[in-house]
């Protein structure tokens, strides 16, 4: 029994630059190891954004498609041929023949420079099939429960719809790093990521 208790008494803990050492290996190791789990939260980003703008993307061109075998033209749309139908949706098309908005039966608008933020946002819910969830609203708190922000930026010959993927909720709009915008007059989808992506 004496054997064993003297074996006890010759066990210690780690010494203090023991625990030093271990503390400044894992510092050493975080800071090799945080810049490449960052990079993978911008890809992750960056690919979801992809994913929503292609889909958005396709559902516009479906939408054109099916109003021109519907046997309009872009050539001259009028109030009388500027709705399509799109599996039971009602969108109102632009002078282009491009969706614009979805409510504003009562008095359709075909101009491509008179976009509303909420004109956007319809487009955006209802061309999608399960849409994330969007704001147009500026405000921290109602950005902190979207995943997209809403807005309009305005063109001398067409404006644009700009759909942001809210990465951080209390940056402003106009430092937007991840967005895809949708051009009223052509249709186009463009996709605009961070530099270093």
């Amino acid at each position: 029994m004496s054997a064993n208790s003297g074996r006890f008494k010759q066990q210690r803990g780690f010494t203090f630059i023991e625990l030093v050492a271990v503390i400044v290996l894992i510092s050493f190791l975080a800071a090799i190891a945080a810049p490449r789990f960052f990079d993978q939260i911008d890809n992750a980003q960056a690919a979801s954004l992809q994913g929503t703008a292609g889909g958005f993307s396709t559902g516009v061109a479906i939408a054109k498609a099916k109003w021109i075998t519907d046997g309009n033209s872009s050539s001259g749309v009028t109030t009388a041929d500027n709705r399509v139908d799109v599996d039971g949706i009602v969108f109102n098309v632009n002078t282009f023949g491009w969706v614009d908005s979805v409510t504003e039966s009562a008095n359709p608008n075909l101009n491509v420079t008179s976009q509303s933020a909420k004109d956007c946002q319809e487009i955006f819910e209802y061309i999608l099939q399960s849409p994330p969830r969007s704001t147009t609203k500026v405000d921290t708190v109602a950005r902190k429960k979207a995943q997209y922000a809403v807005s309009v930026i305005d063109g001398g010959n067409s404006d644009r719809c700009r759909y942001e993927l809210i990465v951080r909720s209390d940056e402003r709009p106009e430092d937007a790093e991840f967005y895809f915008d949708y051009e009223l007059r052509t249709g186009r989808v463009t996709i605009t990521l961070p530099d270093n992506l």
